[in-house]
């Protein structure tokens, strides 16, 4: 996490020297663009916080990554554009202000919420998974099996899974604009615009939210059958080692279907932990 905490850092201070030279002028005879300066205040603040992921759980650390990534590249795009530096062709999608800000706010919230105590109890038993060496194959439709490690895939579909929900909320907004335009164009009787919206907005960023969807319904089975699989493996594990299960009985203390039970516990776990992370997300 160190090299990207130094990204971080270095991103903030490119800010903070574009927005010193750019702007106004402050009550210190400074040009200052406070925007900027905003943006690179809360960066610096976010590299801190990544230089001292390595103390917070492995399975929060995977969302700190993305956040900082993700503030470095909209916050530079950022500067770009108000440098002049972004291309003409690409303006509607230039990144707002408000995102890089954004995404270092998320930062910090994953920071600061992974000291809570129940928090901590969640992510305890979560961290196993993603800090495990245990490799697994994993079939990919017709190009064969691959051998992979289970951490890294188990991050890699949590990056992937963040990035998928960050598209439907990005895909809500548009669509949020087009209803706005669509009945405007309804109000106006301009079918020309309605027809356009229809078929040249409308058709086209649902078509991307339903293949989405899709991906995304594929992608969380693929995580919650892996996480699952191993949990379930690893419990049962815990619970046979050394003979409990039989010394259990011996003295009276067996339960009733143990193994049904680290079965439902598991399941209702990662469901748990799915919509308090990724779902509520996507929410916020």
């Amino acid at each position: 996490m160190q090299p990207l905490s130094i990204g971080v850092a270095i991103a903030a201070a490119i800010a903070l020297v574009a927005g010193i030279t750019k702007g106004g002028v402050d009550v210190l005879g400074l040009a200052t663009d406070p925007t900027l300066l905003s943006i690179g205040a809360v960066g610096l603040i976010l590299a801190l916080t990544t230089f001292r992921s390595s103390l917070i759980s492995p399975f929060l650390r995977v969302f700190s990554t993305i956040f900082a990534v993700e503030n470095v590249v909209t916050g530079l795009a950022y500067v770009a554009v108000e440098a002049g530096w972004w291309p003409p062709s690409l303006v509607d999608v230039a990144p707002p202000a408000s995102l890089p800000i954004t995404f270092a706010i998320f930062g910090l919230l994953v920071y600061l919420i992974s000291f809570i105590p129940v928090i901590g109890q969640i992510t305890r038993l979560a961290d196993p998974y993603f800090v495990t060496n245990d490799r697994g194959d994993l079939r990919i439709g017709d190009f064969g099996t691959r051998h992979v490690t289970e951490r890294r895939l188990a991050s890699s579909l949590i990056i992937a899974l963040v990035l998928i929900n960050q598209l439907q909320v990005a895909i809500n907004v548009r669509l949020s604009f087009f209803n706005r335009d669509w009945f405007n164009a309804i109000q106006n009787k301009d079918s020309a615009a309605f027809w356009s919206l229809l078929f040249g907005v409308f058709c086209f960023w649902a078509a991307i939210a339903v293949v989405s969807s899709l991906v995304e319904y594929y992608t969380e089975s693929v995580l919650k059958i892996r996480w699952r699989r191993w949990m379930t493996e690893r419990y049962y594990g815990l619970w046979l080692a050394d003979g409990s299960l039989y010394r259990a009985a011996l003295l009276g203390q067996a339960a009733d279907n143990p193994d049904q039970r680290i079965a439902e516990d598991v399941r209702n776990f990662l469901n748990s932990t799915y919509a308090y992370s990724i779902s509520l997300l996507s929410t916020v």
